[in-house]
């Protein structure tokens, strides 16, 4: 049964993302610009030169329409929107090939911010609702034997008759999917593709009855269903397999604000299997492996986050270079694999505290923005698409608590480049713009004609 095309899972987003950009820019479009897939698989196209805004406006809409969670709040940024000044750096941009379901392809300047964690160590959990008795064949290595002991134990069982479910999660290392199924009989997806799309994507039952491929025991009438690490869609684009492993280890903020565990996603795939069939037992086919840590945390009022093994550490104020330098100093008394260069740490702000601005007067775009708490004065500006034809560029007010704070000349920052004024925008603040005072104009033979503002 085919799959609804209108949900988009992993595998589809670079191609529907670059496919929907050249419709609106051309092939030419990532030779400067760069298409970024945070740490949650969130993609974000930034943008390395100035496009038209229209254009912008049409496809960000596109993307946030196709893509559905899989793009981010603001899907087209530049490097100053997300306040990562790396990302003007070319040299650290791959190249990647995209292909498109008509064997058509092209290279992209693509990044990829991955980050691995694990959840093992919970103490022993309730019982899931409405399944049958979950049994655990786990290692902390391979080759001891851990998928063959399965392998007998599920089919001895199905030549009793009985129905069985074996889940693969050897993520790195793929156990008893790889010893039963063929690859006539792999099924689509793997349980690797249930993690990633896991509070992403709609997890249907046409998805659910894709993952499970089966052997039957036709004398017995016993069943083996067996989902394994990673299905065919994976195989058919390798390239995505490391990246959706180092986030099926990601938690997940569900509805109810609580975050889901990679344990959690382990709990929801068993019940979620079990709803749609019957089974006598489930096996779980599982090694430790690439997973390290994860942390995710929220700043406090006070300006720290919590981290596993290390305690408290005081980002307030830092730009995202020095609170990886401070948290790497910390965590590396912790984690000494960090200073031997065995392991390393990434940092990704997820989500960031908004504010209410209102912007007025000769603005082109006046009226209320709910911006990120980082945006500064000069975001504000783009925002809200600069001054009308009366307004001024010299003398732009921001208020704050009915007092003016800073009065901004976009002189200094269009003659020289310079954002002195640049300040850091705080709840219920209004920019105003006025109308211009005095303007003169330059004609004939000068360097520069046009209109200028006087002060």
């Amino acid at each position: 049964m085919a799959e609804h095309a209108a949900i988009i899972r992993y595998d589809d987003v670079l191609p529907e993302v670059v496919k929907l950009t050249i419709e609106e820019f051309g092939r030419d479009f990532f030779d400067t610009n760069l298409l970024l897939r945070d740490a949650d698989g969130v993609v974000t196209i930034i943008l390395r030169k100035e496009v038209d805004f229209d254009q912008c406006s049409r496809l960000s809409k596109a993307l946030q329409e196709r893509l559905g969670n899989y793009a981010a709040k603001s899907p087209i940024a530049k490097p100053d929107d997300l306040f990562d000044p790396s990302l003007n750096d070319m040299e650290g941009d791959k190249w990647e090939l995209v292909q498109f379901d008509d064997n058509a392809y092209v290279y992209i300047r693509y990044l990829e911010r991955r980050i691995v964690g694990n959840d093992w160590v919970r103490g022993i959990q309730s019982p899931i609702l409405n399944t049958p008795p979950v049994v655990v064949f786990s290692s902390l290595k391979g080759g001891v034997g851990r998928s063959t002991a399965l392998s007998i134990a599920a089919m001895d069982l199905c030549n009793r008759g009985k129905s069985v479910l074996a889940i693969d999660l050897g993520l790195e290392a793929p156990g008893i999917g790889g010893m039963f199924l063929s690859e006539a009989t792999l099924p689509k997806y793997g349980a690797l593709d249930f993690y990633v799309e896991y509070g992403r994507t709609e997890l249907t039952q046409e998805f659910l009855e894709g993952m499970c491929g089966v052997t039957s025991f036709n004398e017995s009438g016993g069943k083996l269903t067996i989902v394994p690490a990673a299905g065919e869609s994976s195989q058919n684009s390798p390239r995505n397999v490391l990246g959706k492993i180092s986030r099926a280890y990601l938690e997940m903020v569900n509805q109810d604000g609580v975050p889901d565990s990679f344990l959690d996603k382990t709990r929801a795939l068993i019940s979620s299997l079990c709803s749609i069939q019957e089974f006598d037992v489930v096996f779980i086919d599982a090694r430790a492996g690439l997973n390290e840590t994860t942390v995710n945390a929220t700043v406090n009022m006070d300006g720290n986050i919590k981290i596993e093994y290390v305690g408290l550490v005081n980002v307030s104020g830092l730009t995202m270079e020095d609170a990886k330098a401070r948290i790497f100093a910390k965590m590396s008394k912790a984690y000494p694999a960090l200073k031997l260069n065995k392991t390393q740490l990434s940092i990704t702000i997820s989500n960031y505290r908004s504010v209410r601005i209102t912007i007025i007067g000769e603005a082109a775009w006046p009226g209320g923005y709910q911006i990120s708490a980082l945006s500064s004065v000069f975001n504000a500006l783009y925002y809200s698409g600069g001054p009308t034809e009366n307004g001024t560029l010299r003398d732009i007010k921001v208020i704050r608590n009915n007092k003016t704070i800073a009065n901004i000349d976009l002189y200094e920052f269009l003659q020289n480049g310079k954002m002195a004024k640049d300040i850091r925008l705080e709840d219920q603040d209004v920019i105003l713009y006025s109308p211009y005072i005095k303007r003169v104009e330059l004609a004939g033979m000068v360097k520069r004609p046009g209109i200028f503002e006087l002060r």
